[in-house]
């Protein structure tokens, strides 16, 4: 992490790791992190911890916060909100 803080290259970083070996260097792809999390795909998850757990939520009156593992965004659901992926439960 430190040698691309200081803006080295993945390949400079193989260099010098590798230093001595001569490696060469047959293809590079670029790379970039993405998370394909959304309030949807949270509201569904909440969906899935069914009625009960989705009413006494309600019934604590405060609103929820979730957050994803993979990328750390955080998710905000209202009591209003959760009433409303409760309606939903009972739909779907």
């Amino acid at each position: 992490t430190r040698l691309l803080e200081e803006g080295r290259s993945p390949e400079d970083i193989l260099e010098l790791l590798l230093k001595g070996l001569e490696p060469e260097m047959t293809d590079t792809m670029p790379v970039s992190f993405s998370c394909s999390c959304n309030e949807e795909k949270i509201t569904r998850m909440l969906i899935s911890l069914g009625r009960k757990e989705l009413e006494d939520m309600i019934a604590d009156g405060q609103t929820i916060e979730v957050k994803c593992h993979f990328c750390n965004t955080a998710y905000h659901f209202t009591v209003e909100d959760l009433k409303e992926i409760l309606k939903r439960c009972s739909r779907d």
